[in-house]
């Protein structure tokens, strides 16, 4: 028909459910435990193959998609000049992409900033995230120190110890 031009497709989000059954995280965790393990290779492993697609990591790069993401650590949201940003991106134009930031973004790019054209359901392993932002860290002409733990990693539930047979018994 005749008149406004209507979007087509849809957007899916995709959530991964942990294998073990228990529920799924409603945001993301702090990452500050897994960074001093986190594997820059890795992460730019999982950049070359989630992110090149719309995002440019090199140095000098042009925007593609999406702006250009060299130096992004701490740079403020929304500040290449040469990129149209969405208004819900530019909403959040007084933030900084701090290692805080870029998790949350990163777990859920919609839910973090309403209103983004990023059309990325997120990356849900936290493992994958930190490795990710430890990539993006280091693509820097003076990459930021790495946060220190501020909370545990998560530990896998383990079986109580049982006493041996008769130990109680002297």
């Amino acid at each position: 028909g005749h008149g406004a031009e209507a979007k087509r497709g849809y957007k899916i989000d995709v959530v991964e459910a942990p294998v073990d059954g228990s529920p799924a995280p409603t945001g993301a965790q702090d990452l500050s435990a897994l960074y001093a393990t986190a594997d820059v290779k890795a992460g730019g492993d999982l950049f070359a193959k989630k992110c090149t697609t719309c995002h440019n990591g090199d140095k000098g790069g042009a925007n593609k998609i999406g702006p250009h993401l060299w130096g992004v650590v701490n740079r403020k949201v929304a500040s290449i000049g040469d990129f149209s940003y969405s208004a819900g991106m530019k909403s959040h134009g007084d933030k900084s992409w701090n290692f805080d930031e870029l998790n949350h973004f990163l777990w859920g790019p919609s839910k973090w900033v309403p209103g983004t054209m990023m059309s990325f359901a997120g990356v849900q392993k936290d493992q994958d995230r930190a490795n990710l932002i430890a990539y993006l860290n280091s693509q820097s002409d003076s990459p930021a120190k790495l946060p220190v733990a501020s909370a545990k990693p998560k530990e896998e539930a383990k079986p109580e110890a049982k006493p041996a047979e008769g130990a109680d018994k002297k």
